[in-house]
């Protein structure tokens, strides 16, 4: 009795069958996405990017404070301007610390 349960639920997957499910899981939502990023202009199709919303938000205040302490020489452990103070060391692993932050010292 289970074993012609078992059998009554399960999809047979021809060759044809098992190969066009996982090629429509992938082309599907990578047409919408190309298409969507095509209509609103974002790269590669335009000059928007999705990268300037967090720059803007999070980097560049992120960036000036890691500049500020580097060249007054405060702590790089902990920051007093967000509310009551918070950890800077966690926001410099989490965000900062690539090499290439560095660069920050060279422009005002």
């Amino acid at each position: 009795m289970i074993d012609s349960t078992k059998r009554s639920f399960r999809v047979r997957m021809t060759p044809h069958r098992s190969i066009l499910l996982p090629l429509a899981a992938f082309f599907l939502p990578a047409t919408i996405f190309i298409l969507y990023y095509a209509i609103q202009g974002i790269s590669p199709f335009g000059d928007m990017n999705l990268i300037t919303v967090d720059l803007r938000a999070q980097y560049i205040p992120f960036l000036a404070e890691l500049r500020e302490k580097i060249l007054s020489g405060e702590s790089l452990f902990y920051s007093w301007r967000g509310a009551l103070g918070s950890n800077f060391y966690v926001m410099w692993a989490y965000y900062l610390a690539s090499p290439f932050n560095i660069l920050v010292l060279l422009f005002p």
